[in-house]
């Protein structure tokens, strides 16, 4: 619940995503502007005299300036032009496999436990049994009149069970988050192991971006970070037309 809440916020925790899931890219993008969600807008403009639609995202404050009373310099970019810097992406990753698996497991590693916090972690799950132990023998042995010595020590063994909890849930928490990152990296590279020769009409796969990506940051110069959720991030360029290298 926790990832999932951090999933759906800006890098500084600052703005939400309303959940939506009418388009593969919904809750995913953010504005590096401002730090505002982008959404999906249908935009019109014109070709050789005649008027055309096209889908681009766009910070929402730049859209609503008044409404959410942010001043923002965001661009929109173009639907298609994230779809295939995606595609582009992906197949890098594909081709540098060896690269993509080192840089996760440096993020991996952050996350995992040392060899002390290891330790610490068994002598926490010892004192929390010493201590539940002790208190269903005082339970046990209790009776209607107690005295205050014995409810004393009562009081105190809750206290230090709490603190000792409170400590090896904080480690516990830190090592499924390394479980967690391990476990996106095999779905990453699953999926470009499954990934057929390149052609030229290669179609968007939106399983692999809901799938895969944590993320994304649009910046105004149409540069945008995709974060993935096996830890690492790479940045493209979504301009409308493919830039020539």
């Amino acid at each position: 619940m926790k990832r999932r809440s951090k999933m759906l916020r800006d890098p500084d925790g600052k703005y939400a995503q309303v959940y939506s899931n009418t388009s593969y890219f919904s809750n995913s993008f953010y504005c590096g502007e401002c730090g505002s969600p982008v959404v999906r807008r249908r935009l019109t403009s014109e070709r050789n005299g005649e008027k055309y639609l096209y889908t681009a995202w766009q910070c929402r404050a730049k859209i609503h300036p008044k409404k959410y009373n942010i001043k923002c310099s965001g661009r929109h970019v173009w639907e298609e032009a994230l779809e295939r810097e995606f595609m582009d992406l992906i197949y890098e990753l594909k081709n540098n496999r060896a690269q993509v698996i080192e840089e996760a497991n440096e993020v991996i590693a952050e996350y995992d436990l040392n060899g002390k916090e290891k330790e610490r972690l068994g002598i926490l799950e010892e004192k929390l049994e010493n201590i539940n132990e002790r208190l269903v023998e005082l339970t046990n042995n209790s009776t209607s009149s107690v005295s205050g010595a014995y409810e004393a020590t009562i009081r105190h063994l809750y206290y230090e069970q709490e603190m000792l909890q409170a400590e090896l849930e904080e480690l516990n928490e830190k090592q499924q988050e390394s479980r967690h990152l391990a476990k996106q990296l095999s779905k990453l590279l699953m999926y470009l192991d499954e990934l057929e020769e390149r052609t030229e009409d290669q179609p968007f796969r939106a399983d692999i971006f809901k799938q895969t990506v944590h993320r994304g940051i649009i910046y105004k110069n149409y540069d945008v970070t995709i974060e993935f959720k096996c830890g690492i991030a790479r940045q493209v360029r979504a301009t409308r037309v493919k830039e020539e290298e």
